[in-house]
This record gives C-alpha cells, sequence and structure tokens, in this order.
C-alpha cells in the first residue's frame, strides 16, 4: 500500500482524486493548499469515491497542510502528486525528490525549461510528468500502427485547438504564472508528437501574437508538423482533432480527450492490434468501452466516455510511476518545453 501526498486542491485536483481513488493499493493520506475549505473538498472527493467503490478504508483520517513543503516533509507520505499551477510546479518537484519520495509532476513542469533543467540533474527518485495524452487509447492504438508502418512515409501531422476559454480570473491568462498558451497546454501535444514519431524536433517556429491564440511549426527529421491552439470560444462545441499523414494512408483523432478515431490505411488486421494494445495497458487502468468499426474506406475506433477516458489515462501514469514503468519522464517535459519556447 502506497500513501499518496496531493499539492493543489483545485478542480483538477478534485479530478485527479476521484481517478486515483479507484487505485486499491494507492490510500490519501495528506493534501496541502493555504485554503482549507479546499482541502476538504478534495478529501471529500476522495472518500465518497472509495465509498462507492466499497473500499473500507475511505474513513481513513487525512492530514492538512497550508504549505506542499509540509506535506513533502511528512515521513508518512510515498508518493507526491503535485497539481499546482506552472509557476509554483518546479520548487515542489525539487523539493518531493530531494525527500526521495516518488513524483507525479502535473504539467507542463515549469514556465520555462531552464527551471526544470538543474532538477532533472540532480534527480534522485523516480519521477513522472502527467503528460496523458500518449495514455489515451486512440493514440496507443496510432502508436502501434505507426511501428506497423500502416500510413507508409509520414508525411505531416496537424494538431487543431479551439477550446472554450478560461474565466478571466483564472492564472491561465498570467504568463508568469502559467507560461502561455503554448507552455500551459501545448506541451502536451508536442511530447505527443515526439512520441508518436519517435523523433525529437530539429527547429521550431512559434507565433503567439494574440492572447489565447498561438501556433507552432515543428520540423522533425522528415516530418513537419503544425499546432494551432485558440482559447478563444465563449459559447458552442469545442473542436479539436490530430491528424497524420502518410503516403500509404491517413488518421484522424477528434477531440482534446480523444473519442473518435478514423483510420485509412490497406492493413486489414486493425482489430488484431487494437487487441495487442488493449492487452499491454494495466487492467487497473480501467479504460471506458470502445467500439472498433469497419466502415466503408476506413476502420472507426469510438471511445465511449470522455471523462472516463481522462481519468484512466491519469491512473496509467500513477500506476506506471508505483511499478516502475515506462511514463513521460521529466526529461520528456523538458523537451517539450525546448519546443514550447523556441529553444531547439
Amino acid at each position: 500500500m502506497k500513501t499518496l501526498g496531493v499539492i493543489g486542491a483545485g478542480s483538477f485536483a478534485r479530478f485527479g482524486v476521484e481517478a486515483v481513488a479507484e487505485l486499491k493499493d494507492v490510500v490519501l493520506a495528506a493534501v496541502a493548499a493555504p485554503t482549507p475549505s479546499h482541502r476538504k473538498q478534495v478529501i471529500e472527493v476522495w472518500r465518497a469515491r472509495r465509498r462507492a467503490l466499497g473500499f473500507k478504508d475511505y474513513h481513513r483520517p487525512v492530514e492538512e497542510y497550508s504549505d506542499g513543503v509540509q506535506l513533502v516533509m511528512d515521513p508518512n507520505i510515498d508518493l507526491v502528486w503535485v497539481a499546482v499551477p506552472p509557476h509554483l510546479q518546479p520548487i515542489m518537484a525539487k523539493r518531493t525528490l530531494e525527500a526521495s519520495k516518488l513524483l507525479l509532476l502535473e504539467k507542463p513542469g515549469a514556465t520555462h525549461p531552464s527551471l526544470l533543467e538543474p532538477i532533472i540533474k540532480k534527480q534522485s527518485a523516480a519521477g513522472c510528468v502527467n503528460l496523458v495524452q500518449r495514455n489515451m487509447l486512440p493514440y496507443r492504438l496510432l502508436k502501434t500502427l505507426l511501428e506497423q508502418q500502416a500510413f507508409g512515409k509520414i508525411d505531416a501531422l496537424f494538431v487543431v485547438n479551439y477550446a472554450k476559454a478560461p474565466p478571466k480570473n483564472h492564472w491561465f491568462w498570467d504568463r508568469h504564472k502559467s507560461g502561455g498558451v503554448l507552455v500551459e497546454h501545448g506541451v502536451h501535444f508536442f511530447d505527443l508528437a515526439s512520441w508518436l514519431l519517435s523523433s525529437d524536433p530539429v527547429k521550431v517556429t512559434l507565433q503567439e501574437d494574440h492572447v489565447g491564440k498561438a501556433m507552432a511549426v515543428v520540423e522533425y527529421h522528415h516530418v513537419k508538423a503544425v499546432f494551432y491552439h485558440a482559447f478563444i470560444l465563449e459559447e458552442g462545441e469545442e473542436y479539436q482533432f490530430v491528424e497524420l499523414v502518410g503516403d500509404r494512408g491517413r488518421v484522424r483523432v477528434r477531440g482534446w480527450v480523444p473519442t473518435k478515431m478514423e483510420i485509412h490505411t490497406k492493413l486489414s488486421d486493425i482489430a488484431l492490434f487494437l487487441k495487442e494494445t488493449v492487452e499491454k495497458i494495466p487492467e487497473e487502468a480501467h479504460l471506458p468501452p470502445y467500439k472498433l468499426t469497419k466502415k466503408e474506406d476506413h476502420w472507426e475506433l469510438v471511445v465511449e466516455d470522455s471523462r472516463s477516458a481522462y481519468m484512466a489515462a491519469i491512473r496509467l501514469n500513477f500506476i506506471a510511476l508505483l511499478k516502475g514503468l515506462s511514463c513521460p519522464s521529466l526529461e520528456d517535459a523538458f523537451k517539450a518545453l525546448k519546443v514550447a519556447t523556441g529553444i531547439i
């Protein structure tokens, strides 16, 4: 049994502890945040989920701290999840690793790569960064298909993200706290692209001339990629997709949490590759229901519940960290931050 300490008590911390509460070998032992009512909300979400799942430890006492450093120094904590805004992440990560505790660091890890680099050089304990896109089932399948050269030689990758604007008083709009659109949000897809293409970028051009809008053109070895993000929608549905194009096929994945995947390839055994992909995912991740269908000219994978898919992706990083499996590392986050800030 591993004891979990959570630093941060915002809406995402509440969402995350609800996801992690499904892991029977993890118990919430402490929460750190300045506001007592926020700490109690996180604890109540955890207890409600554990109780609903039938775990008898749902009433276990949880320590409360006003400061993350106090939590890190608690000798009863095995694993620390740093879920605070980006400008606060490096110092909490540094303190956690210095205390030789397991670290799950919320993305992006810092507002600039120079703030993360010294932590990596002195890293003395296992750490993962919560870059969740590579944990989503459609992208896991896409990685498998790329290894099978299902789309031939890859020519281009496109990422488009039209999203709802956070409230005007949210720290997202303060570049000192968030690092800007490409740092706070874009790192998800810079990491995803490098992972899918098995390639580090060789050239990057950034354009961020409007509050809430940003674009990056990134060259990988033999592949060009365009990333466009716009947090401008006040109403209506969000629109996101990732499209990869090769000389023998293409694929489009829809949704920030991907729920639909359209696969155009000459390979006929997609169902087999999906089965192999799923078998590599630990059962305790609790993937949501999904369905693969053969259409007239393509295959279609549908994931039924985006919220459950997001939670499963978070659980996968916790599982990987606890079991010593591969997960997005601090080095991966550092590389994504370099792209986000144009340092190649």
